[in-house]
């Protein structure tokens, strides 16, 4: 098997599992033991990765807005063909030494993982392979607690930095509700709930505008009928089903919107839409999301890239629990060399630990996913399972249930 997460499996039978806690090592790197380090540099390392990505959010969606129309102008050059690898190589290796392209390599990410403590590792692995043990909130005082000590994190944030989160605790109805789903998203760590809340709410407000952004999150609020049709292109989609763990699948699938004609803002509310959709799903604070990127009909363009880079944001900031995050199906070894380090570089440390690449395809990657609690019963048809998604269904029937 090829996949960049390796080692750990699970063999499920009737719904049970068992795991293989020899192989943790190789799923972390490449070595049998985690480094030695003491709890006070995790926790520092740990403090120091969150403030960077917490930082400056509008400059760095910037800095890859800049960035990608080179990029893609490059990319284009070196299209798969003859002497493509020999290029590729030369083409990474100087985009890396200069410090020209946003990206972080497999072996940077692997050995961030062996600096983590062996309960962490192991929160990582249960994560990415399914665990069937439920992680149960807090009791109600520990709630109360946690919420309080939110709302204390928020009121330390300066006020120039937290406009949008002030406006959406005034005028957003449904606002209680979102604090405790951030604290639910993030085992109820209240400082970690503020920094994404804040997030949030400074996306949600760039993608819908101040006069759409704190209303009731439906498609007749945040679509115009011209609008509609973006969404329906289904760049996002939820399965009906979950896995065998009880997570809940959104498929990531760029080629849907390729050849057609749409407005980037729009896209991107498109998949804030989704998600946001995916919030209501049964038990999806305890079970969380996984997310699998189909990049077979992709094609490298400009937009293509912001949007993903859009999307990595997305997931970065919301409230829900993403366990892991599949990336199958490239197009060619370019896609493969670049949109994965880039990924990594965009997302925080606990989304890029739970990244899985998978570079079998057809029956060998269907046996893949499976191991990660994926039969072909719980995947859709583009990836070779047996599920038929009829995605403008799903919008309509959301538009006429007022959704």
């Amino acid at each position: 098997m090829k996949h960049l997460l390796v080692g750990k499996k699970r063999t499920m039978s009737n719904g049970g599992e068992h795991s293989r806690d020899d192989e943790r090592g190789l799923a972390l790197g490449g070595q049998s033991t985690p480094l030695n380090q003491t709890q006070q540099n995790e926790e520092t390392n740990a403090e120091i990765e969150n403030n960077k990505a917490v930082d400056s959010f509008e400059t760095m969606l910037q800095f890859q807005t800049n960035l990608t129309s080179w990029q893609a102008y490059l990319l284009q050059m070196f299209q798969v063909g003859a002497g493509t690898k020999s290029a590729w190589g030369w083409l990474t290796a100087w985009w890396t030494s200069h410090g020209t392209v946003p990206l972080k390599s497999e072996d940077e990410v692997r050995n961030e993982k062996l600096r983590l403590s062996e309960s962490e590792q192991k929160h990582i692995m249960d994560d990415v392979f399914g665990c069937n043990e439920a992680v149960h909130d807090p009791d109600l005082e520990d709630q109360l607690a946690a919420l309080l000590l939110l709302r204390s994190s928020i009121d330390a944030i300066p006020p120039k930095e937290k406009v949008e989160l002030v406006e959406a605790s005034s005028q957003c109805e449904d606002f209680a509700h979102y604090e405790i789903l951030f604290l639910q998203s993030v085992y109820f760590d209240a400082k970690v709930a503020a920094e994404k809340m804040l997030l949030y709410w400074k996306l949600r407000v760039c993608d819908l505008g101040v006069e759409r952004a704190f209303l009731p999150f439906t498609i007749q609020n945040a679509f115009t009928k011209e609008q509609v049709q973006t969404l329906n292109f289904g760049f996002l989609r939820i399965l009906p089903s979950t896995d065998l763990f009880g997570r809940s699948i959104v498929i990531v699938e760029p080629g849907r919107f390729h050849g057609k004609t749409y407005d980037a803002n729009v896209l991107n509310q498109s998949v804030l839409y989704v998600c946001h959709a995916a919030l209501h799903r049964p038990n999806i604070g305890e079970s969380g999301v996984v997310i699998i990127f189909y990049l077979k009909t992709a094609i490298q363009k400009y937009n293509n890239m912001n949007v993903a880079y859009h999307l990595m944001k997305t997931l970065d900031c919301f409230p829900f629990r993403t366990k892991a995050i599949h990336f199958c199906g490239f197009c060619n070894i370019v896609q493969r060399k670049f949109l994965v380090p880039g990924a990594m570089y965009y997302l925080r440390p606990h989304l890029r630990h739970r990244l899985v690449v998978h570079e079998e395809e057809g029956e060998k990657l269907l046996k893949q996913l499976q191991h990660f609690g994926m039969p072909p019963e719980r995947l859709p048809t583009e990836l070779g399972g047996t599920i038929e998604l009829d995605h403008e269904k799903w919008v309509q029937e959301r538009i006429a249930d007022g959704l």
